[in-house]
């Protein structure tokens, strides 16, 4: 019986230790379109990173940053690979395994915008001129959900915008989808640029952003603590001030 309850003592301490470990690092995908995140010899840097080490601090954590195309990011929260994810938009899909954290930390209205070719004469003026169209996007992106969920249009998926950009001026694509400081963040810098127009029809509504929690997260049952560690930043102003300094 003392040997019975020696092990059990020892299972529990372990229980507790590993429990412990797990939450002292909080991993953080961070998708590698994120406008205004750099990453240079692995040190990220950027406004969304800021936010989050400001609220790693205030949950007394280590945050880790894994870079990752955003669809394996989503797969990454799925599985529970990683903890979090920041500047994400609400639809019914991610809700399945991600809990968003309350308040949104940003509201912003950035146009979705779309892009054909200089040369071509397709005018799109309204959502229906979208419909004999090659539409082109990053795959796990979310715009708006009369697109997203629009099982009639013929959508195309790629994981970066380089090779969105090289299938339009190739012809395989006819359009493509995007907010337009994501896919061009520096226009100046870039040689096919002036290839491409944009046309008259966008779609721009206030979106909230949020940061979201894996379901499959250690950290999913300290939702409270950090919903109030969240609520404090925003009510302080302090996130604010991040992104406002960030601000080019």
């Amino acid at each position: 019986m003392k040997l019975i309850n020696s092990i059990c003592v020892c299972l529990a301490i372990f229980s507790y230790k590993a429990s412990s470990e797990t939450l002292e690092t909080l991993r953080i995908a961070i998708y590698t379109e994120m406008s205004n995140t750099t990453i240079n010899y692995s040190v990220f840097n950027g406004p969304q990173i800021e936010v989050i080490r400001s609220l790693a601090k205030k949950l007394n954590v280590t945050p880790k940053f894994i870079s990752c195309p955003i669809r394996r990011c989503l797969e990454f929260m799925k599985t529970g690979k990683v903890d979090m994810m920041t500047n994400i938009r609400k639809n019914k899909e991610r809700e399945s395994y991600m809990t968003y954290l309350s308040p949104p930390y940003l509201k912003q209205s950035f146009p979705i915008n779309f892009f054909v070719h200089r040369n071509s004469n397709i005018n799109i003026n309204k959502y229906s001129d979208l419909s004999a169209l090659r539409i082109g996007s990053i795959r796990g992106y979310s715009f708006f959900e009369k697109f997203d969920y629009d099982t009639q249009l013929n959508k195309r998926t790629v994981t970066s915008n380089k090779q969105l950009i090289k299938m339009l001026l190739t012809g395989r694509l006819d359009v493509l989808v995007g907010r337009e400081f994501v896919m061009f963040p520096d226009k100046r810098s870039l040689d096919y640029y002036p290839n491409i127009k944009k046309v008259n029809f966008s779609y721009d509504k206030f979106v909230s952003s949020y940061i979201s929690i894996s379901k499959y997260s250690a950290f999913y049952e300290k939702l409270s603590v950090m919903n109030r560690a969240l609520k404090d930043l925003v009510d302080s102003g302090t996130i604010k001030e991040i992104l406002s300094s960030n601000k080019n």
